[in-house]
């Protein structure tokens, strides 16, 4: 029975010395995996950025250009008022493709 019981304690006393030893694998595994999803997450994070300030850019450009062709439209409008021809054939077609032509001063 003596024998019994110190086999137990050795067997218990194996089992307590990698018990610890589990625990940090496990726990150095949490790190290594949170700090590879942090860099991950922080190189995604500087792909966006840089693709919101893509996007600002292409807006201003767009923008910009969507003035230039509301003012020569508007322009464009005002001399088929004044008889241009050329206009009146201009603003027909827009007129023919659906497209309508907003004056400068209507919203």
């Amino acid at each position: 029975m003596n024998e019994v019981a110190e086999t137990d304690k050795a067997v218990s006393t194996q089992n307590t010395k990698g018990f610890p030893l589990v625990l940090i694998f496990l726990l150095a595994a949490f790190l290594v995996r949170g700090g590879a999803e942090a860099y991950f997450y922080s190189q995604d994070k500087a792909i966006l950025v840089k693709e919101l300030d893509r996007q600002g850019t292409l807006l201003l450009e767009t923008t910009s250009a969507k003035k230039q062709l509301e003012s020569i439209a508007n322009k464009t409008a005002k001399l088929a008022e004044q008889g241009n021809q050329n206009a009146i054939n201009v603003i027909n077609q827009f007129k023919s493709a659906g497209i309508e032509i907003k004056q400068a001063g209507a919203n």
